[in-house]
């Protein structure tokens, strides 16, 4: 299977974290990369949103209110582990 398809069919566990989740997708972006496919960061940060369990779906609406320019990763990185102490 190639890499791009790896990304996009990625999966989320039920017992993972959220940082085991981003670290995953950041993983396999950087393989697809350094393999010489190209996609922005919003992809990445759109494929995070999308492997998230259903519980951050409000969280998901609210990212998209956040300003394109603040649509970054290590601002949903922060915002996202946040999230996840203020639901356990």
């Amino acid at each position: 299977m190639l890499l791009f398809d790896k990304f996009h069919e990625l999966k989320i566990k039920f017992n993972e974290t959220v940082l085991q989740c981003i670290s995953k997708v950041e993983n396999l972006a950087h393989q697809v990369k350094n393999a010489g496919e190209s996609f922005n960061d919003g992809t990445v940060n759109i494929k995070i949103l999308g492997t998230l369990p259903p519980k951050y779906r409000i969280f998901r609406q609210a990212w998209l209110s956040v300003g394109d320019s603040k649509q970054n990763l290590s601002n949903l990185t922060s915002r996202l582990l946040d999230e996840e102490r203020s639901l356990t």
